[in-house]
């Protein structure tokens, strides 16, 4: 399952735009809670590209049909990743 650069299910959603909001900073200023900074760093570094891409899909979206239709697969293999991830993410908190 990989997503190209050009896939897009409108206009406004690329996904190499909105994995930047989603990265760590180590920048002094940086605002985020501790708890946000943490998740942040379990999706860059414990999450494989894959897993990262559809959580934030996920997250964006809010519609597990909609990531389905950008990964092309069904609704129920995106709801079980998303089960899959969440276990993991919630492992490392």
């Amino acid at each position: 399952m990989k997503i190209q650069k050009t896939s897009t299910i409108n206009e406004e959603f690329n996904i190499y735009h909105i994995e930047d909001e989603y990265k760590p900073s180590n920048d002094i200023f940086n605002e985020d809670d501790i708890i946000i900074d943490k998740i942040k760093k379990v999706l860059w570094n414990v999450l494989d590209d894959t897993e990262r891409r559809i959580i934030i899909c996920y997250a964006h979206l809010g519609n597990i049909r909609d990531c389905a239709k950008l990964f092309k697969v069904s609704p129920t293999t995106i709801w079980n990743q998303i089960r899959s991830i969440k276990i993991k993410i919630m492992k490392y908190l």
